[in-house]
């Protein structure tokens, strides 16, 4: 991999922009969102206990989380949960004492990942073929959106739309969205952007790619992908100004995920990406 600094924005980039502006100022965000993989649980009260039963169909261990408007309920559900499943793990879950709350609705969620075991190695590959070259237009701590915990270390390649993805490690696919088909300048399109998740147990991390093309996925939730596989296409859905892949590199919490720096292949730490680097991979 070749890097160096090059700023200025081309002319092509500022005519784009100017004609999305223009373009998608009429487009109503989607009515409702796609989920990105499936893990179903359905619950019951039977005498004095809650049944739950849970399956997960990912390959890739899951926190399940309960909740409930009734505080007392809450307190109780506190005292069992979360319960951790194992990756493609299906559970029936039978807790007792529960002879008081059989009316009440409890509601379940989950996390992805085992947030009690850190990450063992952060080293990757860069997420686009051999032989290709793009520029860094967002690197870590990005003031124009890198500045939450979800995306602080995040890096923006100025890919074209259509250009190809590739793997930055071994793993599995875990979440796949490509069913959307816009996005727009409006942070009202973040939860609209077409992406793939892959968990890469032998790191215990995960790798995300966002802003995908409209059915630009190369994978499905599942799939074993290798290191420099084609996984996606990109696009131009969700929150973005213009073209590009958004690449995360994210650990598990408690909470969810969290953004965590990276260092690429041939020792180059993430830092260094800052706006204005030209990335070149080599074809050999």
């Amino acid at each position: 991999m070749f890097m160096e600094n090059k700023t200025g924005i081309s002319i092509w980039c500022v005519v784009f922009i100017f004609t999305l502006m223009i373009g998608v100022g009429c487009r109503q965000v989607p009515r409702k969102k796609i989920p990105p993989f499936k893990v179903s649980s359905t619950y019951s009260f039977k005498a004095d206990s809650l049944v739950v039963k849970v399956e997960n169909e990912i390959l890739c261990p899951i926190f399940l989380k309960a909740s409930s408007e009734d505080s007392s309920l809450q307190a109780l559900l506190n005292l069992r949960f979360p319960i951790f499943l194992k990756p493609l793990q299906d559970s029936t879950i039978v807790e007792p004492g529960f002879e008081s709350f059989q009316e009440e609705k409890i509601s379940f969620r989950y996390t992805l990942g085992d947030h009690r075991i850190a990450p063992e190695d952060t080293t990757i590959s860069i997420p686009f073929p051999k032989g290709k070259a793009y520029k860094v237009i967002q690197g870590y701590h990005g003031s124009y959106s890198h500045s939450s915990s979800f995306s602080r270390y995040a890096v923006d390649f100025a890919m074209a739309v259509g250009d190809t993805i590739t793997a930055a490690a071994d793993g599995y696919v875990v979440g796949v969205i490509e069913d959307y088909k816009h996005g727009g300048r409006d942070r009202k399109w973040r939860p609209y952007a077409n992406w793939v998740t892959v968990f890469h147990p032998d790191k215990n991390i995960f790798t995300q790619y966002v802003h995908l093309q409209y059915k630009g996925s190369l994978v499905e939730v599942g799939d074993t992908v290798k290191t420099n596989q084609p996984i996606a296409i990109s696009g131009l859905t969700g929150f973005t100004s213009g073209p590009h892949l958004h690449f995360n590199v994210l650990k598990a919490t408690e909470e969810g995920f969290v953004s965590i720096p990276c260092t690429y292949y041939k020792n180059i730490p993430g830092q260094r990406l800052t706006r204005g680097t030209l990335v070149r991979r080599k074809k050999n």
